[in-house]
Order: structure tokens, then C-alpha cells, then sequence
């Protein structure tokens, strides 16, 4: 057979058998799906494919706490850094034949810084001077809302070169400080003026909001006359709890105030406790005082308190607490708004 007969020939095998050879290769690959569908339906082998799911969580909300401490971010803090040159100083004129009068001559540099409201400005200086002051002038708010201006100064005696000063609660307007100096011949002082925030408002307007069931921590600067003011949402006819525990602190005062800033205690009441039944909802206020030092204050719901590990409740309606002959019952009241009240079963003659 010739190699043309041959090629005629291996051509009408391909032609018939063209369609049996696509059949076979669809038949061929549906065969590699099903493989690999079942493949990826088998659970993986250990140390093979992807871990196993991670089981749901559960979605059961937590119990309630009943206190719960609140945590504030640390405060924020400026620092400005001046140098003070004083030149040689020209000697004193003198005339012949006569003594020099008058007190020696102290030349003095003054200095302005930036101040926030409410901020603590600390003013170091080095060398030690033998002088200076500091002078930070600004406004203080009133309880009806009102301004009045209340400039704050700070003098240091020789060998006293750190003065704390607190910027008052309103706009407060620049600081200044002056610097005096004894020493002869060209000199300079290094002055730094670090401010911080404070942690908690320093007045009625600018308090920090606390909810009742939570402990919040604060820090009372050690100047004259530092306050945080506090301020809770409370509801008509509900009784309130006010704890303040006073760490590091020494003789802090603390009193509540209600929705027109009046105080129901005494500003200056020595205490760690106070217990108020609400008028009116409402926003009420808490005002801790003191010179320095750290302290805990919580603010709880609740018709009972705690002295001691006796728990004390007693009602504000007029059926009382019943008592009998010669029975005794403990109770206490914190303001003048304050009631208890009790029964005893009595008889005639």
C-alpha cells in the first residue's frame, strides 16, 4: 500500500473517530469534579487542610456589677521653657562725700506664659533666685452662673524656686511671672512652666458626669482651696448613696448640691458619707475640697448604707419602721432634707 493510500486511510479513521474521543474527554473530566467535590466534603486530617471552626460565643449578657470603677485617661500636660539673661549691672552712682541711701538695687525680668482655665501650672527655676513671683489673673464662676474676676498670685522667699498655682475656672487670662536677683555680673535662670489638666472640673459648670453604681478616683492639687465638682442624673423619690474614701488625701471636705446649686450639706462637713433622697429629677451635684491628695468617690443607688458591717434602712412614709416597748432600732440622717420614720404600738393609761 502506497504511502498516499495510507494517509487517505489514518484520515477517515480520525474523521469516525473524532466524536468518541470528546466523549471521552467530557467523560474524563467529569470524573476530576466529582473527585474533588468529595475531597473537600471529608473532614480534614490532623495537620492537614484548615482548622477546625471556632465554636460561637455565647451572647448571655454578663451579670450586672453593681460598682464599677471608672478609669480616666491620664491628664494632659503643657511645658514652656524660658531663659531669663540679666546683664551686668551698672554700679550704683556714687557722689563724693556722701553715703549711698536707699535699699541696694535688685534688678527684676518679667515673663509672660500661656495658661488654660482650670489647668495647674507648677513654675521651677534654676538657679534658685532670690525672688519671685507669680501672677495668673482670670475669672471664677458664681453658682447662679455669674463672673467675677479672681487673680491668683504666688510668692516665693529666697531659696523657694518652685511655685504651684492654679489657673481659675473661667477664661483665665495670661500668667506672668517676675524674677529678682541678687547676683552680680552677667547671669540667666532657666525657668520651666509645666502645666496640667485637671482630672475632674473645677467647678459647677465644666463637672465631671458620673453614674450612679460606679467608682471614680480623683487628685486634689496642693494649692489653696482645690475642688472637683461631680454631677449625677438623679430621679424623684429615689434615695442616693455619696461614699468618699480618702486615700492619700488629709481632712478633704465634700458636700451635694441640688438642681439649683443649693447646698443641701454643709460645704465644709468632715465626713466620708452622705445620703440623700432626691426632690425632683434631675441633675445633682457633688463638690469634694481639700489641699492635696488622692481619693475614691461612688456614687450608688439605693434606700439602705453601709457602717461598719450593719446595713441600716428605714422608710420616708408615714408607716414607719415598727418598733416595740423598750425595743431599740439604729438610723442615721445626713442632711437637713432627710427623715426616718417609726412606729410604736402604745396603750392607754
Amino acid at each position: 500500500m502506497g504511502k498516499r493510500q495510507l494517509a487517505i486511510r489514518d484520515l477517515d479513521q480520525a474523521v469516525r473517530l473524532g466524536p468518541q474521543l470528546e466523549q471521552a474527554k467530557e467523560l474524563l473530566e467529569e470524573v476530576q469534579r466529582n473527585i474533588l467535590k468529595q475531597a473537600s466534603n471529608q473532614p480534614p486530617q490532623v495537620g492537614q487542610g484548615n482548622p477546625p471552626p471556632t465554636p460561637p460565643t455565647s451572647t448571655t449578657p454578663a451579670t450586672p456589677i453593681q460598682v464599677v470603677d471608672v478609669r480616666q485617661p491620664p491628664p494632659e500636660t503643657t511645658v514652656q521653657v524660658f531663659i531669663v539673661d540679666f546683664p551686668d549691672a551698672p554700679p550704683p552712682t556714687l557722689v563724693p562725700g556722701r553715703m549711698p541711701l536707699g535699699a541696694p538695687f535688685f534688678p527684676s525680668e518679667t515673663v509672660t506664659f500661656e495658661v488654660k482655665p482650670d489647668w495647674l501650672y507648677v513654675i521651677e527655676t534654676q538657679p534658685t533666685p532670690w525672688w519671685m513671683s507669680v501672677h495668673v489673673s482670670g475669672k471664677q464662676w458664681r453658682e447662679d452662673g455669674s463672673t467675677f474676676d479672681f487673680p491668683v498670685s504666688g510668692v516665693k522667699s529666697p531659696d523657694m524656686g518652685r511655685i504651684p498655682v492654679l489657673a481659675r475656672n473661667a477664661a483665665a487670662g495670661p500668667g506672668v511671672f517676675r524674677i529678682t536677683t541678687d547676683r552680680e555680673g552677667p547671669h540667666k535662670f532657666e525657668v520651666t512652666v509645666t502645666g496640667t489638666a485637671n482630672d475632674h472640673g473645677g467647678s459647677f459648670r465644666n463637672a465631671t458626669l458620673i453614674q450612679p453604681g460606679t467608682r471614680i478616683t480623683g487628685e486634689l492639687w496642693p494649692v489653696f482651696e482645690s475642688s472637683d465638682w461631680f454631677e449625677f442624673l438623679a430621679e424623684a423619690e429615689e434615695k442616693y448613696v455619696i461614699e468618699l474614701d480618702q486615700g492619700t488625701a488629709d481632712g478633704i471636705s465634700f458636700g451635694i448640691a441640688m438642681v439649683r446649686y443649693r447646698l443641701l450639706s454643709n460645704p465644709f462637713l468632715m465626713s466620708d458619707l452622705i445620703t440623700i433622697q432626691a426632690i425632683k429629677s434631675g441633675l445633682h451635684r457633688i463638690r469634694v475640697s481639700g489641699t492635696g491628695g488622692t481619693y475614691t468617690l461612688t456614687v450608688r443607688l439605693g434606700g439602705s448604707y453601709n457602717r461598719g458591717r450593719r446595713t441600716y434602712s428605714h422608710p420616708h412614709q408615714l408607716t414607719g419602721v415598727p418598733t416595740g416597748p423598750a425595743a431599740s432600732t439604729c438610723a442615721g440622717l445626713s442632711v437637713s432634707a432627710e427623715s426616718a420614720l417609726f412606729a410604736a404600738m402604745v396603750e392607754s393609761g
